[in-house]
């Protein structure tokens, strides 16, 4: 099969009817395909199967030697709410080189400390302990939300605060990341960074991930 069959066939998983036992099998045998794209669908698609057998498989694509594919698989561990995924990204936020994939790292982490503990003051305490070294914008703010999401309300001035990065991709960030952990109780404030942003964005991108956290935050 060409690699566009191979993720046509991936994809079509996803509203399959076949039996999970039957979608898995398709997943597992793409796994180690020797095309990274291929790997990094089968990845994604992980994180579907929440069982022992697909964190092991997420477990050796976080090692893999592309950089995207790790990203998927970091991303995809933010599913399996369990210590050693959380011990995994732990280790990939301390020494992942890449920037995307470490920015993802950081969110995962976030997510699954959060499904196991709540608050989680050591977890707030490295993410803190990252911030003191990390210089990339990416990962400061998902550092910033990390920390928002396990229970440090005080940082969401400085996560409103990359509504003003020069880098528009930053700016998409901010609306994506607090839209899937925004607390009641900041509403008011969040509602007015956003329609602040909006008087003054030109960015057609920005302004649609902008006006789709409006509504979201209009609907709590």
């Amino acid at each position: 099969m060409t690699t566009k069959e191979k993720i046509s066939l991936i994809d079509s998983l996803e509203n399959s009817e076949s039996a999970d036992s039957e979608r898995f099998a398709v997943i597992k045998k793409y796994v180690t395909d020797d095309d990274s794209f291929v790997r990094s669908r089968c990845a994604c698609m992980l994180a579907g199967f929440r069982n022992e057998e697909s964190l092991e498989l997420l477990v050796a694509l976080c090692n893999d030697d592309d950089a995207f594919v790790r990203t998927e698989a970091y991303d995809s561990l933010s599913a399996f709410p369990c210590k050693r995924a959380g011990k995994l990204l732990y280790r990939a936020v301390s020494n992942e080189s890449d920037e995307l994939a470490r920015s993802y790292a950081i969110f995962s982490l976030a997510e699954v400390i959060y499904s196991l503990y709540g608050c989680c003051g050591n977890a707030v305490e490295f993410l803190f302990g990252v911030l003191r070294t990390e210089k990339s914008e990416r990962c400061r703010l998902n550092c910033y939300a990390g920390i928002y999401r396990l229970g440090y309300a005080k940082v969401l001035t400085e996560i409103l605060a990359f509504m003003k990065s020069g880098n528009y991709h930053i700016r998409c960030m901010v609306a994506n990341v607090l839209s899937e952990m925004v607390r009641r109780e900041d509403k008011d404030i969040i509602m007015s960074a956003v329609a602040e942003c909006l008087r003054t964005e030109e960015t057609i991108a920005v302004r649609s991930s902008m006006e789709t956290f409006r509504q979201i935050l209009s609907e709590m």
